[in-house]
This record gives C-alpha cells, structure tokens and sequence, in this order.
C-alpha cells in the first residue's frame, strides 16, 4: 500500500532521507537509459560491400594520380621544396581559372606539368611519365565499367 507522504509531516532527517532516495532513483533511471545510448554509439558500423559484379569505388582527389606518380620517384629534399611550390601556385591558380576561358585554363594545366617536367631529371621524367600513362590508362578502364552494361545483361 503506497501512501501520500508530505513534507510537512516529516523530520528534517526523513525529509533528507526521502529526497536522497528519489534523487537516487532518478540518477538510477538516467543512467539506465544513458548506458544503452552510449554502448550504441560505441558499436562500429561494418562497411557495406559493394553489390557481385559492381566496379571497385575510386575517390577523386586533386593531382592524386600525378602525386602518386611523384611519391614513387627518388627525389631529392630540394626537388620535394620545389614541387610543393609549384603545387601551391596551381593551388592559387586554379581560383583564377574558374573565370579563365577554356584555352587560358589549357594553358596554365600545360604551364603546371611543363614546370613539374623542369623539376624532374630526365630518368625521373621517363618514370613519371610512365606512370600517368598507365593512371589514364586504369582511369580509362574504370569509365568504361562504369558504363558499360553487366557482363550477360541486355543494354537498352
């Protein structure tokens, strides 16, 4: 049987007492709810796999091809300075070209890779040369996946 109990009716130590319990009882019940919230958000997400059949993601990244091309030469600390430089002018560049007419933007794009060339020695040029053909080659191949239909489907 639960009875109304009033505050008047009680001594400062039972009104201490029934306040701390319902205090108690209300941490108790935030806790309870906190902890499962918390266990949840803990928990990793599995990435999804991609569907049988569907082509391999790839992520766009400014110059990836052509830093990646450039990480696998041997380069000296002052070729490193000098390309960083020449990428943080294309960096201030390409807000300038997103005005610029089609020919300018060639230009300033043929400028950048003749200034990368300039840097290179001539073995470390054929290297790097090398490797963006074979990176517009694999990016070639990954547009057509990309478009062309699954392999026993019927294009419409």
């Amino acid at each position: 049987m639960v009875t109304n109990i009033t505050y008047a009716s009680l001594s400062d130590a039972e009104e201490v007492i029934l306040f701390s319990t319902r205090l108690l009882a209300a941490a108790t019940l935030a806790a309870g709810l906190a902890i499962p919230v918390a266990a949840f958000a803990q928990t990793p997400v599995a990435p999804v796999p991609p569907p049988a059949g569907a082509p391999a993601a790839h992520h766009h990244h400014r110059g990836g091809a052509m830093r990646a091309a450039l990480g696998k030469l041997n380069l000296s600390a002052a070729q490193h300075a000098q390309i960083a430089a020449v990428f943080a002018q294309a960096k201030q560049q390409r807000q300038a070209n997103r005005t610029a007419d089609p020919a300018t933007r060639k230009a300033n794009a043929q400028q950048f890779r003749s200034r990368i060339d300039g840097i290179l020695t001539p073995a470390q040029r054929t290297q790097f040369h090398t490797a963006m053909q074979q990176a517009r080659a694999h990016r070639h191949n990954q547009r057509r996946a990309l478009t062309s239909p699954a392999p026993g489907t019927v294009p419409h």
